[in-house]
């Protein structure tokens, strides 16, 4: 192969994440590896396999699949098979499949690659942060979750409710207030509570948030609704609700208010979540 050619080479190697501009890197990965070309259709990778090869993409693209389902798409100068060569011994995950008409690789054995890789720490560095990144994204694609230790968001949330509307309980009953405060009280301070905890849950924070506040737009929604029909005509109920017959327009309006608020903190709370998973996702 000419000299021209593998400077090329080296160049297009340089440009991949985990090398990162380094030319020793690249003429490391370039001299230990060969070049194989392919045509569309033809599996790189079978899932099941236990080769270890890793392929430096030099033209072309290849399309990824993990139990029949489309995960990604590698193409120049992207990386393939890292994977099993982070894990020696394991048998291949997924399924690779030539996606473009040309395509045009470096292909390194395992142990060779794994020595350039004890040889460059920086290099070490990016490889791990990458399988790390594209296993989790992997996950998520899946439908899976990693496994995690200790007790769940949605767990924790309960409990913390539980114990607030417990105390609530006890407090209302202490103070001797009204029945019905049993009933107002307690519940609303346990929904608050298990609301905030769930919140704080840093996965899912915004997507908490949109579930909250639109299911807190529903229960206004309905208690303003049935405030205002129960109430407009000056009737006296021992209940708990909104009187719209005194000030009626100016309740009228707080209410309007409350309303849209809640819907526009749904909407743009549910908008931060998909631009989160997107961008995570195309990590």
């Amino acid at each position: 192969m000419s000299a021209e050619v593998l400077k090329k080479h080296r160049n297009i190697v340089c440009r991949n994440e985990l090398v990162a501009g380094d030319e020793a890197l690249a003429s490391a990965i370039v001299s230990h590896s060969e070049v194989v070309r392919y045509t569309k259709g033809y599996a790189l990778i079978n899932h099941g396999d236990e080769d270890d090869e890793v392929y430096f993409v030099l033209f072309g693209s290849v399309q990824v699949f993990i139990n029949s389902r489309f995960i990604d798409t590698r193409s120049s100068p992207e990386i393939v098979g890292e994977m099993a060569a982070m894990k020696p011994g394991e048998a291949r995950s997924a399924d690779v499949v030539v996606d473009s008409d040309v395509f045009e690789a470096r292909v390194l054995s395992a142990s060779d690659f794994n020595e350039i890789v004890k040889s460059h720490p920086d290099f070490c560095k990016r490889l791990t942060e990458l399988v790390d990144r594209v296993g989790r994204k992997n996950l998520r694609l899946l439908g899976e979750e990693p496994e995690r230790s200790g007790l769940s968001w949605m767990w924790k949330s309960a409990i913390a409710g539980g114990v607030m509307g417990g105390a609530a309980l006890l407090a209302t009953w202490a103070m001797q207030l009204e029945m019905y405060s049993y009933f107002l009280v307690a519940p609303s301070l346990a929904v608050a509570v298990f609301v905030a905890v769930l919140l704080l849950n840093p996965d899912l924070r915004y997507r908490n948030l949109s579930s909250a506040a639109g299911f807190g737009l529903i229960a206004f929604v309905l208690y303003g609704t049935i405030s205002l029909i129960l109430t407009i005509d000056g009737r006296e109920l021992d209940l708990p609700l909104i009187d719209f017959s005194v000030q009626t327009e100016l309740k009228t309006g707080i209410f309007a208010i409350g309303s849209l608020a809640l819907l526009l903190l749904t909407y743009f709370a549910g908008l931060l979540d998909l631009k989160l998973t997107e961008a995570r996702d195309e990590k």
